[in-house]
């Protein structure tokens, strides 16, 4: 069927112009409510939560003391939401208008008047973009001139209300031109909807189809799972793809390529605070981190610019296809083999990539290379169901089979890309002298044992049935690394996690994150989860860099008692880069080492005798470790003979924070001989076998470890236990529960132990402090003052008590 292709009569196209505006009341009224509510409400409700005065009237002065511009609230959705909604609403715009044409009763009619497609389109159109610019201009008026009214900056107001108004305009118009196309390409009402939606979600679905496969198959990809969902970034601080390309997508355009913050539209930076400037920081500063009077710059502007043009480009492209309309089949299902076969590989790709994850967080299949086969399968499945329903038939052409196989090698060879190591990307590490410094993080991270934050008091106890490891989950990173040689230090570790992943059911696994921060500002991030615990051997080699050495320095060496810096840390506290990860700050932890009080913990780790806390002692231990290393001190299959002891005193000054201040302690191996010369100098030595805070001993028990510890727990490289002791006392004040001994004998259940010559060999074998594996014992020491004490002992040092 066809149309004139000029109209004859001027009056009818008029009257087709006018009452296109009639047609569009519905959408308009939707448009003009909500932006009511964006820009007129929401800032009100704001400004009244700041300035409601028990007067009842508004303080002014209040909200001038703590906002700067609230053209928008703070009480709605998600600011990337709010961009999708008013989409919508740009899709209803375009589904009022051109609805008529899908209908075979009313097409007939308008298309034979002397209203020619070209004037058709055009009325519509142009009546769509007056009431979508009208029912979003008029609010935002009456924002702006409430702001300024308020807060004044008339200048800063209309330029931030322009932008935002334009930003508004650009999101219904975006909705309006692609479902245009959907309503001129598809012949019914359900296939213009879907095809409609799913030309819209298309760049998220397939950024997150390709999020998918490199989080399941490149290792070293820095994008977790939960950093998927609209609006937020991953927790790494690494930009997450949607955001990457969000200039390319027509839901979260709201700032330029690359930037993290998909959220920072301007929505939400026409919310700004003044919590910098006035001392104040509010619940919108930090929800938002807007502060001041910083005009939108083109970060902001550039996508509005994109999304306009690229609207340009699909109304013109809506327009060739109404041209080419074919009337005739409307209201005739499946008409558009193009629109089904779109909106089913869409579907099928996302489904196919999705379940590559999902089979193997459900254990389903483990191996990459069947995973992936079993993935596609289902993939190919989705695509011909979708097809078959959608065109109502069961057999189909090989050219509309084709797009799924296409897609199934595209997505085979971008895993097998990715797991060979996505080319170079997996072991990437920027040159040293690009970069500014390294972080690295992992599960345990410092040589805790050696230097620990351990107290030697009465604490808990695994009396519950199942006992605990040392093992730390930590989100402090290690760091700051910025020689050559460590750089390569980590760049084999990086190879070394790439080259040795282990299954997800593995319980010997570890994560490890590399973060370069570079001298240009950007970072690169690479994650490495379920690597082999092993390269936690190789993490702690990095305790011999200059760097760690230097900080070791600063916080024991008489040289440098006077500094009150490292120079390491450009801010105070800095969140998430620390050489020792059980201390809140170096402050706090210098403090504790040059000014708290000095015990010798005996090898019971409990018995504390106090001793002078002198440069000498600090630079005894520390040359100790600086000559032994750290990875030797660890790795030691001798017990400790005991640890010294660094008290916090809370009368000193120079804590941080007393609240985060804590003790200081170091196990000593019996070849730190400076140490040891030292405390034989002060004629100390015995004060490491001295029990006479715990007395004489009842019984012993010698357990096998193997399942008694927690189910979260697990064997590693660098699994440690420490020492637990208690009492009935304490036990009670700190849980509320009896300690009964029958709930000890029944955890640690092995062989019980009573003569005095076993118990005190098994007493001096056994370690307050070990590294140890599954195949290790537990010694349970009960003393008769009704102290218990655990230790560890080897399997070869248990097997002479356990015969």
């Amino acid at each position: 069927m066809t149309s004139p292709r000029f109209s004859a009569n001027k009056h009818a196209a008029l009257y087709d112009f006018k009452r296109s505006f009639v047609r569009l009341i519905p959408p308009c009224v939707i448009s003009f409510l909500l932006a009511i509510f964006y820009f007129v409400l929401l800032p009100a409700s704001t400004f009244l939560s700041i300035g409601n005065s028990k007067r009842g009237d508004l303080d002014v002065e209040q909200i001038r003391k703590e906002l700067a511009c609230v053209l928008f609230g703070n009480q709605a959705l998600n600011p990337a939401i709010i961009g999708v909604l008013t989409l919508i609403v740009g899709v209803l715009f375009a589904f009022w208008a051109f609805l008529p044409i899908m209908r075979k009763s009313s097409v007939n009619f308008f298309f034979s008047t002397s209203v020619d497609r070209k004037t058709y389109f055009k009325n519509r159109t142009l009546a769509s973009i007056i009431l979508m610019a009208l029912s979003t201009l008029i609010p935002i008026i009456i924002d702006i001139v409430t702001n300024i009214s308020i807060l004044g900056h008339a200048d800063y107001m209309l330029y931030q209300g322009s932008l935002l108004f334009l930003e508004h305009f650009t999101y219904m118009f975006v909705g309006f031109s692609l479902m245009s196309i959907s309503m001129m390409l598809c012949y019914t009402v359900s296939e213009s909807l879907f095809f409609g939606a799913g030309i819209i979600w298309a760049p998220s679905v397939y950024f997150l189809s390709v999020s998918c496969i490199a989080q399941r198959f490149l290792r070293g990809y820095a994008e977790t799972a939960y950093s998927l969902s609209v609006g937020y970034d991953s927790l790494e601080g690494n930009a997450n793809l949607l955001s990457k390309l969000s200039l390319f997508n027509p839901l979260i355009f709201g700032k330029a390529l690359g930037n993290s913050g998909i959220r920072q539209n301007m929505y939400s930076a026409c919310l700004r605070t003044l919590g910098s400037r006035s001392g104040i920081d509010t619940e919108f500063s930090a929800y938002y981190g807007n502060v001041g009077y910083e005009k939108a710059g083109s970060e902001y502007i550039l996508p509005i610019i994109v999304w306009l043009i690229f609207s340009a480009l699909f109304v013109f492209v809506a327009k060739k296809l109404l041209d080419n309309r074919k009337l005739e089949n409307t209201a005739i299902h499946s008409s558009s083999k193009f629109a089904t076969v779109f909106v089913a590989l869409e579907v099928s790709v996302f489904a196919a990539t999705f379940l590559t994850g999902v089979l193997v967080d459900f254990d389903v299949v483990l191996s990459k290379l069947p995973n992936i086969l079993v993935s596609l399968i289902l993939g190919v499945l989705v695509y011909l169901i979708f097809l078959s329903i959608s065109r109502r038939k069961i057999k189909h052409s090989f050219g509309q089979i084709l797009p799924c196989i296409v897609s199934s090698f595209v997505i085979i060879v971008a895993c097998v890309i990715c797991i060979n190591g996505g080319f170079g990307y997996s072991t990437y590490s920027p040159d040293y002298k690009k970069v500014d410094y390294v972080t690295i993080t992992a599960p345990y991270l410092d040589a805790s044992g050696v230097m620990s934050n351990d107290k030697f008091e009465l604490g808990f106890f695994g009396a519950d049935g199942k006992v605990n490891l040392e093992y730390r989950d930590e989100t402090i990173s290690l760091g700051k690394f910025n020689t050559k040689e460590s750089i390569e230090k980590i760049a084999k570790i990086q190879k070394y996690s790439y080259e040795n992943e282990l299954n997800n059911n593995d319980n010997s696994t570890f994560y490890v994150t590399v973060t370069y921060h570079l001298k240009n500002n950007k970072t690169v991030i690479r994650n490495y989860d379920n690597t082999n615990s092993n390269v936690m051997l190789q993490i702690l080699d990095l305790t011999d860099s200059k760097e760690y050495k230097d900080e070791l320095e600063f916080l024991m060496s008489s040289k440098r008692a006077n500094e009150t810096s490292s120079g390491n840390y450009t801010e105070k506290g800095a969140y998430n880069e620390y050489y020792f990860s059980n201390f809140s700050s170096e402050e706090n932890a210098k403090a504790t080492l040059t000014n708290g009080e000095a015990y010798i913990v005996a090898n019971d780790a409990f018995t504390k005798t106090q001793i002078e806390n002198t440069p000498e002692l600090r630079d005894a231990i520390l040359r100790d470790i600086e000559e032994i290393g750290y990875k030797k001190l660890l790795t030691s299959s001798k017990p400790p003979l005991g640890a010294i002891n660094f008290k916090y005193d809370a009368n000193v000054s120079g804590y941080d924070s007393d609240t985060l201040a804590t003790d200081a302690s170091y196990y000593i191996w019996d070849n730190m001989v400076n140490t040891i010369n030292y405390i034989k100098s002060i004629n100390k030595m015995s004060a490491f076998s001295d029990t006479s805070q715990t007395g004489e001993i009842s019984y012993a028990t010698v357990t096998p470890i193997k399942n008694k510890i927690y189910a979260d727990s697990s064997f590693s490289a660098l699994s440690f236990y420490k020492s637990d002791i208690t009492n009935a006392k304490f036990y009670y004040d700190y849980f509320g529960t009896e300690l009964n001994e029958k709930n000890v004998l029944n955890t640690y259940s092995g062989k019980k132990i009573t003569d005095k010559s076993k118990i005190s060999k098994l007493f001096n074998t056994s370690s307050i402090y070990s590294k140890c594996d599954e195949n290790d014992y537990l010694v349970l020491f009960k003393f008769k003052n009704g102290i218990y004490l655990t230790k560890c002992m080897s399997e070869n040092d248990a097997k002479q008590f356990v015969k």
